[in-house]
């Protein structure tokens, strides 16, 4: 529920989203992250999908229960390039 803190908790877990985006680009979307929380590893492999599958409108769809770790991710995704905003939802 605390995107701050959850942002300060894993900060330096990178593993897991160097994986999902290396998984992006390798295979393309669409993707559904269920549990997308602020975005940690959806953001990066949005701008996976935009960069390496922009022809293909490749898709990359969050869905998450918490309001709070929403909010956070869409003013994060706010300041992304118009091509991974267009791409996520």
């Amino acid at each position: 529920e605390d995107p701050v803190y959850y942002e300060e908790t894993y900060r330096k877990r990178t593993d897991d989203v160097a994986f999902y985006e290396r998984l992006a680009r390798e295979r393309g979307g669409p993707v559904l992250e269920d549990g997308c929380g602020n975005g940690r590893p959806f953001l990066p492999v949005a701008r996976a999908l935009a960069t390496h599958h922009a022809g293909r409108g490749a898709a990359c769809v969050g869905v998450d229960l918490s309001a709070a770790m929403l909010r956070d991710l869409r003013a994060r995704l706010s300041a992304e390039p118009a091509a991974v905003r267009s791409r996520a939802r």
